[in-house]
């Protein structure tokens, strides 16, 4: 069987619920969560379809693409259903979830978005793939749900999402930060098929870096930080940031990551995590008391 159900569960912190597709072989269940949530005066549970609480048209014009999309999603399941009886191997629900998700899910801008981050994670790229759930989570508040398609994306709503950001106060290389991310995204996600050619939306939208001002701090602050008289905690704390510096400004995660194997002859010898880069530092007597003092 093939039904649309209410995900109502006691730990949701709104009245909004998911609405789910529940898939039932053999008294096995598995379950498909859809973009759509809906709150329960929403959802006719007999009919297993979204009723209008509103008479405003936007609401209805919502009710009716959550209804459409739940006619299209069902019919797909009773195809693949179909499919795996005219194999004529044993199957069960999981199987049927899996060849839908295997199928459907990728076409919306969060369910594509998660799977990058995941390959990213899984290809030990787990910087880039938080910069991808920053954008994911900043992009989605700014649509306000979950069912965006890929094809969707177009000019104005990048526009749109521009301007939110300015209106969030950010910076402009934040902006382009969130922006970039965005069409490295669409980019991929064209490659793979999910998206059916047509003009990018990204061609006609322009990223430019802002300078900056140089920060820096000066002799005598510097002098100030290495020499207090600091309690424990942030003792190790200034030692850590005076390392950094003593090292070319060697990073947290590299100096997280270092050995004493990787120190020989008066130099530390070492791969930057990010880059695989292979960096050599001469050990300064200030850097090798610091050494000396957490051996």
């Amino acid at each position: 069987s093939i039904k649309v159900k209410l995900n109502v569960r006691q730990d949701t912190p709104s009245d909004y619920y998911t609405v789910i597709l529940q898939v039932v072989r053999q008294r096995r269940r598995s379950v498909i969560f859809t973009p759509y949530r809906l709150r329960e005066e929403e959802f006719d549970a007999r009919r297993g379809l979204a009723v209008p609480r509103l008479r405003t048209r936007e609401h209805r014009a919502y009710i009716e693409k959550v209804n459409a999309y739940l006619h299209q999603q069902i019919g797909v399941l009773h195809s693949l259903v179909t499919l795996l009886e005219q194999e004529g191997k044993p199957f069960s629900s999981r199987d049927v979830v899996a060849r839908f998700r295997h199928r459907n899910d990728n076409r919306y801008v969060s369910s594509y978005f998660r799977l990058r981050i995941e390959e990213l994670h899984r290809e030990g790229k787990h910087g880039s793939a938080m910069s991808l759930e920053y954008t994911m989570r900043t992009f989605l508040k700014f649509v306000g749900h979950e069912s965006l398609l890929l094809e969707e994306l177009d000019v104005p709503l990048l526009l749109s999402f521009r301007n939110y950001l300015l209106c969030a106060g950010l910076r402009p290389n934040t902006i382009m930060f969130y922006m970039s991310k965005l069409r490295a995204v669409y980019n991929r996600s064209v490659l793979d098929g999910y998206v059916l050619c047509r003009e990018n939306p990204f061609a006609r939208l322009s990223f430019r870096l802002s300078k900056t001002p140089k920060l820096a701090l000066s002799d005598e602050v510097l002098r100030r930080v290495a020499t207090a008289q600091l309690p424990e905690r942030q003792s190790v704390a200034r030692d850590l940031f005076m390392f950094s510096f003593y090292c070319r400004g060697m990073s947290f995660v590299d100096m997280a990551y270092l050995r004493q194997t990787d120190i020989y002859e008066g130099v530390i010898h070492y791969r930057r995590r990010k880059t695989g880069q292979l960096f050599m530092v001469r050990i300064l007597p200030q850097a090798q008391a610091i050494i000396d003092r957490y051996r």
